[in-house]
């Protein structure tokens, strides 16, 4: 005769292999999602692009472009420019609302999104532009969104990216990146409003000596100042931040 199978183990057995089974479903679940979302979000991306390139037209010859956002607020009244990174994913439209949660989980047809979208500080005004401008956006792993503000941490990808394009009101302008960088939430990199000149010749003195690296860009009390902020991972609450100031 045979040996009496152990029935009393396969009770156990079945809820391992429930157990297993419900993860390997759950996990199939959430890398499903996170595709539908990221064509999603690729969809849109290409569809804003194309209106946003409706809205670029040409001046007068030989007096370059310009830039009306009728086409891009029709779909969000919201959105207050465009910000895109030659040679990046970074070519988005940007939304500003009346705080710094709203976009961050809404897309820019303010439908519930874990990508979020890139928006302005609340506290910026988006025309005209303030000495110091505000834009954030995630570090989605899928490469999208603000992801490839990470690759700054590279002199050699500053070098073959230094410029950063913002459209808006005030027209199509051309940003110079001067320092790049991680920080932390209690680095004030954020700071909008300054009470005095030597202020914020202290804050550009503090976020140029912050880079990672020596840019050779020089900036000045004068100089209107963009930064774009996404998360970091090094550490808690690390943010990666990147710095411009505009040149034509």
């Amino acid at each position: 005769m045979g040996k009496p199978r152990n029935r009393k183990g396969r009770p156990l057995l079945f809820f391992v292999r429930g157990i297993l089974l419900m993860a390997f479903l759950f996990s199939g679940y959430i890398l499903c999602s996170e595709l539908i979302e990221f064509y999603q979000l690729k969809n849109t991306q290409s569809v804003m692009a194309d209106i946003y390139n409706e809205s670029v037209t040409k001046k007068s010859e030989g007096e370059g472009q310009e830039f009306t956002l009728d086409r891009l607020q029709a779909i969000n009244e919201d959105i207050v420019g465009w910000i895109s990174i030659e040679g990046t994913s970074i070519d988005y439209p940007v939304a500003q609302t009346d705080n710094n949660d709203y976009y961050l989980n809404h897309s820019i047809y303010k439908e519930v999104s874990s990508a979020g979208t890139v928006f302005m500080d609340y506290r910026n005004s988006p025309s005209p532009l303030d000495s110091h401008t505000v834009l954030y956006g995630h570090h989605m792993r899928n490469g999208t969104m603000f992801h490839d503000l990470i690759s700054y941490k590279k002199e050699s990808f500053y070098k073959e990216h230094p410029y950063i394009v913002y459209s808006g009101e005030d027209g199509i302008m051309k940003w110079q990146v001067f320092s790049a960088y991680v920080t932390h939430t209690d680095d004030n990199y954020i700071e909008t409003v300054f009470s005095n000149e030597d202020e914020f010749d202290q804050f550009l003195e503090r976020i140029v000596s912050n880079s990672i690296y020596d840019t050779g860009c020089e900036v000045k009390q004068t100089d209107k100042i963009l930064t774009l902020s996404t998360c970091s991972y090094e550490f808690d609450d690390a943010r990666m931040v990147v710095h411009a100031k505009w040149v034509e």
